[in-house]
């Protein structure tokens, strides 16, 4: 099993709003264990993350230690270790998973899932890595940041 570690602040006040993070990982992630960003309700956490396959995953936790289940994953076929843009878009009732190597081109991995369905609200954000005692390894948020969103 994995153990999130979670870094993570109160979102923005109001909506719409953005958060990205340039990750790197110094080897494939493998069984249980992955890094990236997340939404954070104090209870319950959905994640976006670089994962074994290697895959860009979104998954859910009924709280930090008890996974959930896996939503929707992207195998691509870069050699890692290779920096990762992930981004979340929350406009207000539903989050978007993008995710781009250049942080140019975005391509989409889940759009419009309601904020309500893994989680109460989106009170705070951030980067976390999972961990697994049996395969250690590092991950590094390279760049971290928020965007709100002009009306």
């Amino acid at each position: 099993t994995g153990y999130l570690r979670m870094l993570y602040q109160a979102v923005p006040g109001s909506t719409p709003w953005d958060l990205y993070a340039l990750i790197q990982c110094n080897a494939e992630p493998v069984n249980y264990w992955g890094a990236g960003i997340f939404i954070y309700d104090g209870t319950k956490v959905v994640l976006f993350q670089m994962s074994n396959g290697p895959a860009l995953q979104t998954q859910y936790y009924t709280n930090p230690t008890t996974f959930g289940g896996g939503m929707n994953s992207d195998n691509f076929t870069y050699g890692l270790p290779v920096p990762v843009w992930l981004r979340i878009h929350n406009d207000g009732t539903n989050l978007s998973f993008y995710y781009s190597f250049d942080g140019v081109a975005w391509r989409n991995l889940q759009a419009a899932l309601a904020i309500t369905a893994h989680l109460a609200a989106a009170t705070y954000y951030g980067f976390f890595a999972n961990t697994s005692n049996s395969n250690p390894a590092s991950c590094t948020c390279l760049s971290f940041a928020n965007a709100m969103t002009a009306n």
